[in-house]
């Protein structure tokens, strides 16, 4: 039996993808711990990165790369408004061999560093207005993680700052 890899992340609120991340600040992590609003909406695309049976070389190498999530984050009413895009991984195991969630990593397309997952929202990016933002994922793989299905559910939230 193989090792099938997905990523399925939902979304609370509005999803824009813009291309310029700014820095954490005390602001965009209390963004992220609220919880999200309905003043936004965020729409992705796709919907799930599946990564397919993990290869031998995919073993060898110790991850995977995805493809891309283009992520828009739009608000309500065509109000302008400041606000922050947070990532979120709904359990901290997942998979038949119960890997750690920061064997997830994601990345902001034309960012140099790549951040581990984790159940404590993540500030990916602050913005204002309707921007759209290209998020990467990959996943850490090796040959001692269990054969199955293994599927990882992250969820976006974007929350009016």
């Amino acid at each position: 039996m193989g090792r099938r890899m997905r990523i399925r992340p939902a979304v609370i609120g509005v999803v824009a993808c813009v291309a310029v991340l700014t820095p954490s600040t005390a602001a965009a992590q209390a963004a992220c711990d609220s919880g999200g609003n309905d003043r936004l909406r965020i729409q992705l695309q796709p919907g799930a990165i599946d990564y397919g049976v993990v290869s031998s070389a995919d073993l060898d190498a110790g991850q995977v790369l995805v493809g891309s999530m283009s992520v828009r984050v739009q608000p309500r009413n065509g109000r302008v408004r400041d606000w922050v895009l947070c990532l979120r991984a709904d359990r901290a195991l997942f998979g038949p061999g119960q890997k750690s969630v920061d064997d997830v990593e994601w990345q902001v397309a034309g960012s140099p560093a790549w951040q581990p997952a984790s159940t404590a929202g993540q500030p990916v990016l602050q913005g204002s207005g309707n921007e759209r933002v290209v998020v990467l994922f990959r996943v850490a793989v090796g040959w001692e993680d269990a054969p199955g299905d293994y599927s990882a559910p992250l969820t976006f939230i974007a929350s009016v700052q």
